[in-house]
């Protein structure tokens, strides 16, 4: 452009000089002509101007190398993680198919305990049963026949026959006690491998799932999450192992797919799912699986991304390592208690409603470890307009849940009632399994027998067997939150209060526990 005249009356001597405006980068600065004054002051000016514009394109162009080199970056570690995963799914259905010739496939053979291994194991029993009551019976000719030979003649002098016989009744019960070992070991193998059939059961279950899913090409979802394994499936939904590209992370994604759902049912789920993530998303605690985002592809399709836990559930810790020390289970109580407790302490507090080891996870390799909650799909919030502090509030969605962990109330026909004592009933069924190895209550029983039979509903009066001794205080404990009445029934913070549980103990008052027997 021309210059527009204007002086400037900086210059020095008061003299003016006519300027051009020349554009640079979007941005107008004046320019001294080369006649007249020599404009020291616009020179200024225009210079540190030059010299910013220079630094913003600078900036600019390493901003531009940077995110070029970020993408890059993403792309190969997409690249890495998607073979990686392809490379450990294929080497999971080969140790898979070598796993089915020794235990047998347990989706297609109905008889699994006739499994390879297992019959091997179950034959050496039979012959080392039958060793053993054949020494048995040869200790006791043996032990008879020097028995009488010592009666008949003189005790301090042996014939080679007593001599004989002697030797081989020592020899019989050296023989007996290495069948015994030798029966002990046979008993440890062949735990070891209902173990491994428990496992293989479970790899079984999540490969023929992962193999049927429409997302198991490791898809990337919105340029972000990239699915990695299939780590569970129930009903409408599928949980995936997935690295977060954005954070750097490793982290857990539901997807939870409507499309099969009935159009009559689909507004109810959506309804359900939605709740579900609403309730979720405010909760922040140590003990509770974190959800990190919510989001809806379509219509038919939501994704959740939660906290990732490295270890396994609790119920496959109790079906791999059986009952666990009583130090050990109180320490796993005292974590849940304490989310519990923050559930009810929130506003509106909730009420989980589907507590048990399979939604408690471990994030490690052992209990001591950091365990989490996880799962609202059933939670309730209370409403506290409604909300009754003796009765609880009316329950809305009867039949939901897992039977063998809800109190009786849940299954009275009429006007059932609930609070967070539900909470507490499952706590004390969990805790009461992990103790002794199986459930209180319909331990041998399936859900369908359950309702039929009520059988929550009509328990009575919590059982302790002989095996294994656990405190009284722990029995105290397990009474008091196994109540079938829900009146008579701790709630959630006399639970989380309880002498019991507190991480530092007073001794008196454990002792006095220990010695009454009591329920606080």
């Amino acid at each position: 452009m021309v210059g527009t005249g204007k002086r400037c009356g900086s210059c020095e001597g008061g003299g003016d000089c006519p300027r051009k405006i020349v554009r640079s980068g979007g941005i107008q600065f004046e320019k001294p002509e080369e006649t007249g004054c020599d404009g020291d002051c616009a020179t200024k000016e225009q210079m540190e101007i030059r010299e910013l514009m220079t630094e913003l394109s600078d900036y600019r162009r390493f901003c531009a190398y940077q995110t070029q080199r970020l993408t890059r970056s993403v792309y190969f570690i997409t690249e890495i993680l998607q073979a990686t995963a392809r490379k450990e799914a294929k080497e999971a259905r080969a140790k898979h198919a070598l796993d089915c010739q020794r235990l047998g496939n347990p989706l297609l053979d109905k008889n699994v305990s006739d499994c390879p291994a297992l019959c091997d194991l179950k034959e050496k029993h039979v012959r080392l049963t039958a060793t053993m009551m054949s020494l048995e019976e040869r200790n006791k000719r043996l032990l008879a026949f020097c028995n009488n030979s010592r009666d008949e003649g003189n005790e301090s002098s042996f014939d080679d026959s007593e001599r004989d016989s002697a030797e081989n009744l020592e020899k019989t019960r050296l023989q007996m006690a290495k069948c015994e070992r030798e029966a002990e070991a046979l008993c440890q193998a062949m735990r070891k491998v209902e173990q491994e059939r428990y496992l293989h059961y479970r790899e079984s279950r999540r490969i023929s799932f992962e193999d049927r899913s429409k997302f198991r090409n490791n898809p990337v979802f919105c340029d972000r999450f990239l699915l990695l394994s299939l780590l569970g499936k129930g009903g409408y939904s599928e949980v995936f192992q997935a690295f977060d590209l954005k954070e750097l992370k490793y982290v857990a994604f539901k997807i939870q797919e409507l499309e099969a759902v009935e159009e009559a049912h689909k507004e109810d789920q959506q309804r359900r799912i939605k709740r579900e993530c609403n309730i979720h998303k405010i909760l922040d605690h140590r003990h509770i699986v974190k959800q990190f985002d919510n989001f809806w592809v379509n219509e038919d399709l939501c994704c959740t991304v939660m906290e990732y836990c490295t270890g396994r559930d609790l119920d496959f810790y109790i079906k791999q390592n059986g009952r666990i020390p009583e130090s050990e289970a109180r320490m796993l109580v005292m974590q849940m208690a304490s989310a519990l407790k923050y559930l009810n302490e929130i506003k509106p507090s909730v009420i989980h409603y589907d507590l048990k080891p399979a939604n408690v996870l471990l994030n490690g390799d052992g209990i001591l470890d950091n365990v989490k909650i996880a799962d609202f799909g059933v939670s309730k919030i209370v409403d506290e307009q409604n909300y009754d502090p003796i009765r609880g509030m009316d329950l809305t969605s009867q039949g939901a849940g897992t039977y063998w962990y809800l109190p009786p109330e849940t299954f009275v026909s009429e006007d059932p009632k609930i609070s967070s004592k539900v909470d507490v009933w499952s706590l004390g069924v969990i805790f009461y399994q992990c103790l002794y190895g199986k459930k209180p209550f319909a331990q041998d029983q399936d859900q369908t027998t359950i309702m039929k039979e009520k059988t929550i509903l009509k328990a009575g009066a919590v059982e302790f067997p002989e095996d294994p001794v656990i405190s009284a205080a722990a029995k105290g404990f397990l009474k008091a939150c196994l109540q079938p009445n829900p009146e008579n029934r701790l709630d959630v913070f006399q639970m989380a209060n309880h002498p019991y549980l507190q991480q530092t103990l007073n001794t008196t008052i454990l002792q006095n526990l220990e010695s009454n027997d009591c329920v606080v």
